[in-house]
């Protein structure tokens, strides 16, 4: 966020005003989350843990976008007021940070897309599919089954039983 060569204080050229793409919002919402749940139960520990995993995910990034960068400078004023502060100043806002509004989570930012499934042959772990977050068991099957290493175990096997939990794991029983 501070550009570290310049002889004053200077917003790094990372820092842009590019609009937050969905990786980024899902790494700062999914770290508010957890900042906010855990200044709740008073875990001040695992909520400073995911702040320098926000950080570690931005560091190598080019561009920086602000959207991701104020709600973090927000999240952060809590446990590092006087550097927040700094940031917050740095970044040309207004201050304080201290009365600034918390930042809101975005529940859809939550959710992963796409889940990966273990797939099992005689309860054995035979392969992974990935599927859509939210597919039913019957869709899990047939993305199991259309996976070429697990058809080529099941070929020539009557299937006894399936099981699918939808999310979690899909086991053929053959016989």
């Amino acid at each position: 966020m501070v550009d570290e060569r310049a002889d004053d204080l200077a917003v790094s050229p990372a820092v842009c005003d590019d609009p937050a793409d969905d990786a980024q919002l899902r790494e700062l919402h999914r770290m508010l989350e957890k900042v906010t749940s855990d200044i709740e139960t008073l875990s001040f520990n695992t909520a400073i843990a995911k702040m320098m995993e926000f950080v570690n995910f931005c560091t190598p990034l080019e561009r920086r976008p602000r959207a991701i960068l104020e709600p973090f400078v927000k999240a952060l004023a809590p446990f590092a007021p006087h550097l927040a502060e700094e940031l917050w100043q740095v970044l040309g806002l207004p201050a304080p940070v201290s009365l600034a509004d918390w930042p809101a989570v975005d529940e859809r930012y939550l959710r992963d897309d796409t889940v990966e499934v273990p797939v099992q042959v005689q309860g054995k772990l035979r392969g992974r599919i990935t599927i859509d977050a939210d597919a039913d068991a019957n869709a899990m099957i047939a993305a199991a089954t259309a996976d070429p290493r697990i058809a080529e175990l099941l070929e020539g096997k009557t299937i006894v039983k399936t099981i699918a939990v939808p999310g979690r794991m899909v086991n053929f029983v053959v016989r």
